[in-house]
Parts: C-alpha cells; structure tokens; sequence
C-alpha cells in the first residue's frame, strides 16, 4: 500500500473520512467529544489510488469529563459558576465574591462544609461535585460606655448586621443630667439613632446637677460655708445665722 484513508466517527461501521491518502502509518485526531464511544477503521490504497483492503472497524471511547455543579446564594457571586467540566486528575478554583456589606457565611461542597472565605480548590478530580455558598451581612461591635448613668441599646445585641439602625437611650445616675455623645457619635439627642457601617465605640457623658442657694436675713445675716455661686447637687453647705443687737434667731424658713 502506498496510502491510506482514515474513517473515524462514533457509528459501528464509521464513515467520516478524516483522513485522506494518509502516507504514514500513524495518524493524530483532534476535537473528539468527551466520554463518547468511537470507531475507526483503515482502507489501503495503491500507487493508482484504488482501495486494496478495508481493515475490520476498530473502537474506543474517549475519556470522560467530571462536572462540578458551583452555585451561590443571594448577595454574592462565585466564579465561575453552573456545570463546570473537568478533565479527571486535573484541579479547579472557585472563588467568592459577597456583595458591598456582606461576607461569605458558608461554603458546602458535596454537602458538607468546608472552611473557606475567599475561594475553594477542587484537586486531583476523579468523580462529580457540588460546591455551594452563601452569603450573610457583615457584623460590627457597638461598645458603650457610660459613667454616672447607663445607655439601654434596642435591638439589645452585641453585634449588629451591616446597616442595623440601633437606638441607644442615655439614663443618668440620680443627680446627673445627660450632657452630650462622644466617640462614634457627636451631639446631645437623647435618644440617638447609630447606623451600623463598622465597628462603633460611643461614650455618654453625664454631669452632675448643680444648683443655686439664695439666702435671706431680717435683723440678722447668715453665711453658708463654702460659700459659692452653685453647688453640686447633694453637696452639704454649712449655713450659719447671725442675729442682729437686740435681736435672736428664731428658726429657718
């Protein structure tokens, strides 16, 4: 034989030439279908081009690809994603992606569940997976502090989703006034509204009440010890009454 024609398809007697007047005998073909069974067979032809002898078909079936189904829930991405082939020993990268405000929360593959924030690598692939993950709202810390009264927190948590509005109400300690909100807040509304966009530390400030003596004689004088415009509220001041010549203190109206 001086050449010979190829056929090669996935029929029992193959009729797709792929090759013709081949001179060697070796032959490489690409674009086979993945997992599919195939025939082939060799027709020898002589110097004239004529067909001297049909060889009996031959068989073989390709390798098969294994599929990851990936999947990923509501605020958030994994890529890539959907049914994603795999040649068998080979490796493949999922990665996650969370919307703004969100993180992965889990990541289940096959079912079970993996620790994983970023991505996931499927190695030395034998058989089909699954891959799944979803996502939940980032959390932030609120820290409160207050001395001389307290701050009730509503929702009451320690941590918070992203964007959680939280209503902090200062309370003041008996004889304290609420003064102003320092920190991660600024002002003096009582109750304040905190969105939480991070973590958040927030100091209430709270100062003592203060108040006036007014102090009044007739035929006499009276002289508080210590002597002051204002006093912190439940300071004790010593009042002393002083009569005047020909004159005695009675009692304090």
């Amino acid at each position: 034989a001086t050449g010979y024609d190829i056929y090669l398809d996935t029929n029992a007697i193959p009729t797709t030439l792929v090759s013709a007047d081949q001179a060697g005998t070796s032959y490489a073909y690409s674009g086979l279908l993945y997992g599919a069974q195939y025939y082939w067979r060799v027709v020898a032809k002589n110097g004239a081009g004529s067909a001297q002898a049909s060889s009996a078909p031959w068989t073989f079936r390709s390798v098969d690809q294994n599929t990851i189904l990936a999947s990923a829930g509501p605020h958030g991405t994994i890529a890539p994603s959907g049914a994603i082939h795999v040649l068998p020993g080979g490796s493949q990268m999922f990665s996650f992606t969370p919307d703004a405000g969100h993180m992965v929360d889990s990541v289940m593959v096959d079912g079970v569940k993996v620790d994983s924030s970023a991505h996931y690598t499927f190695t030395a692939v034998s058989q089909a997976h699954t891959i799944h993950v979803t996502f939940r709202p980032v959390r932030y810390a609120l820290t409160v502090n207050a001395l001389h009264g307290s701050v009730t927190r509503q929702p009451a948590l320690v941590e918070y989703d992203s964007n959680t509005v939280v209503q902090l109400t200062a309370v003041p300690a008996t004889g304290y006034i609420f003064t102003e909100w320092t920190g991660d807040a600024s002002g003096s509304l009582n109750p304040l509204l905190v969105t939480m966009s991070g973590p958040k530390t927030i100091t209430a400030v709270f100062t003592i009440k203060q108040y006036t003596l007014s102090l009044g004689a007739v035929h006499g004088t009276v002289i508080a010890a210590p002597e002051q415009a204002l006093y912190d509220s439940y300071s004790v001041v010593e009042l002393t009454a002083t009569a005047d010549s020909g004159y005695s203190f009675v009692g304090w109206t």
